[in-house]
């Protein structure tokens, strides 16, 4: 999903949950995987992104393995190497 941790980087990432939630609706009665880098920047520290991520469990019937992960790995936008 879009990474960025700015208002316009959330945005685009919301659409996208809500793109999720319409593909999973299609497999309601069927046991899914979803893999990837979520790119959920506010997760750990419980912004309004991270709020938005635990809508999108919920509304899904979903949850994460990594709830009790730290972030492994951050880029903060700024080095290329």
């Amino acid at each position: 999903l879009k990474a960025g941790g700015d208002s316009r980087a959330f945005s685009q990432r919301w659409k996208q949950y809500d793109m999720l939630k319409d593909l999973l609706a299609k497999y309601e009665k069927k046991n899914y995987v979803l893999m990837g880098d979520l790119n959920t920047t506010g997760f750990n520290i419980k912004d309004e992104d991270g709020e938005k991520f635990q809508d999108f469990l919920l509304e899904t019937s979903s949850f994460s393995i990594s709830e009790k992960l730290e972030c492994t790995s951050y880029w903060d936008g700024r080095d290329e190497d």
